[in-house]
């Protein structure tokens, strides 16, 4: 398991992992200062990241050199609502098989949830962002940066 530092919303998160290691927490002692409201708890699609709060600051410091660090809002900058005429590619995936997160005006899937056999090999061009090591599409939506974009629609 990652130690992951992510940002959201301009504020700074840590996965479980870390929170755990850098603050020799146990499972109850985590439970605890959630609890005691010493930290606390967001939840990004399925990830719950914890508050790196400044009393906290010099446990993690002291791993950096091990921590990998996700900006969320810097990579849904880069992308945009796909238009209906637009002329990208597109992978339509089913809705029973699929769990939908909402994030700011996006709703995305898991890239592993796609049933697609190219969709690892397509995922550069896809509209993605990585959360704590897994990778979630955009659907709908196109990465302003990719000159032959592939977006990922869902069938109702």
């Amino acid at each position: 398991m990652a130690f992951y530092k992510v940002t959201v919303e301009g504020k700074e998160y840590v996965n479980q992992h870390l929170c755990r290691t850098a603050n020799r927490f146990g499972d109850a002692g985590l439970l605890r200062a959630v609890a005691n409201k010493e930290l606390t708890q967001k939840q990004v699609f399925d990830n719950i990241l914890f508050s790196s709060e400044p009393q906290h600051q010099d446990n993690y410091a002291c791993m950096s050199d091990q921590i990998i660090v996700q900006d969320i809002d810097e990579a849904v900058a880069h992308l945009q609502a796909s238009k209906e005429d637009a002329t990208a590619d597109s992978i339509t995936v089913s809705r029973p098989d699929l769990v939908v997160y909402k994030y700011k005006k996006f709703r995305f899937v898991k890239l592993s949830d796609i049933t697609d056999a190219k969709k690892y090999r397509h995922q550069v061009r896809m509209a993605t962002v990585q959360v704590c090591g897994c990778i979630y599409v955009a659907v709908n939506a196109v990465n302003d940066t990719q000159k032959q974009p592939i977006v990922v629609t869902i069938k109702e």
